[in-house]
């Protein structure tokens, strides 16, 4: 998605390969959207670029690899064909997040069918998920340095997290909707993943094939891995009781059944993304992702999967 509006201000600032915008509102957006994001002098907290490091995407893609121990599922667009963006891969990663995810939404799901189920075997084992909850946040915890998220903007990898969530935000919300920019390039729908691949096609950029699934999942995820970071509610055997059966006819609403709709979202996604079968664990999960794309068109890399190691022509 980044790459993809970068390359339209790229077009629509020194060319007019799309027009003028006669809108002040879509010509603002571009304009502010250039100051924010891709100007090196500027000292707001969003600007993580510096004489040390001086390519954005490569520091968020080495915060994302020290967090999660996953790469993104595309290479950078100015590499050359097969290639992929070079940053620095830090040697202490939790490299161990995505086994461990994984295990824990198969626990959940497990958990969740089990407390809806009036006869037969219970599958599920509310210690192990309490222990993988625990272990998914010491090992986020760990990479920022300290045990408590209470001085968070002092904490490592915070600004890191802050300017992305805030960059992915920004450019996620403009085509939430047929907004006047959507409009601007004749690229309405009815989702969001439409419209990016609509844009993407549209500045030469293919977007990825599952993104509509990563969309739906992320809103979902942020919230179940901020709460696990946290402490003291995922982690909580009475709270995961409750939560495990908070779907149950009749609903309620409440902050439990808030969460496990969050899980249902992630695990359905998370299957539909990467091919794996959350909820029958034995089938394929190997702590390994690869969200699969698309062929590569133009200078779009063939992927890489999340653990950083090629995907050959034939995957």
């Amino acid at each position: 998605m980044l790459q993809i509006f970068e390359r339209f201000f790229e077009k629509y600032l020194i060319d007019e390969e799309f027009g003028i915008a006669d809108s002040s509102t879509v010509f603002n957006w571009i304009q502010n959207s250039e100051k924010l994001f891709f100007k090196n002098d500027t000292p707001r907290l969003s600007n993580i670029r510096s004489l040390i490091r001086p390519n954005a995407e490569a520091t968020r893609r080495n915060a994302y690899w020290r967090m999660f121990g996953m790469d993104l599922a595309f290479g950078d667009i100015e590499s050359s064909p097969g290639g992929s963006l070079t940053y620095d891969k830090a040697r202490t990663a939790n490299q161990q997040f995505i086994i461990l995810f994984e295990k824990y939404l198969s626990e959940i799901w497990q958990g969740y069918i089990n407390a809806r189920n009036s006869s037969g075997a219970n599958t599920s084992d509310i210690n192990v998920i309490i222990d993988l909850a625990r272990q998914l946040r010491e090992i986020l915890i760990a990479r920022r340095g300290n045990t408590t998220l209470n001085s968070y903007a002092n904490l490592s990898l915070s600004k890191e997290e802050f300017s992305s969530v805030l960059m992915t935000s920004w450019f996620a919300f403009i085509i939430s909707d047929d907004t006047p920019v959507v409009n601007f390039l004749n690229c309405q729908s009815s989702t969001i993943g439409e419209r990016l691949i609509k844009i993407g096609n549209k500045v030469g950029i293919p977007a990825h094939s599952k993104c509509q699934s990563l969309f739906e999942m992320a809103g979902a995820a942020s919230t179940i891995l901020t709460t696990l970071e946290v402490g003291g509610v995922l982690d909580n055997d009475s709270e995961m009781q409750n939560m495990l059966s908070s779907l149950n006819p009749p609903v309620v609403p409440s902050v439990n059944a808030n969460y496990m709709s969050d899980f249902l979202t992630v695990i359905n996604n998370w299957e539909k993304a990467t091919g794996h079968a959350i909820k029958t664990p034995s089938a394929n999960i190997a702590g390994t992702v690869r969200v699969q794309q698309q062929l590569p068109i133009n200078r779009i890399q063939q992927p890489l999967p999340t653990n950083g190691k090629p995907v050959s022509t034939s995957s």
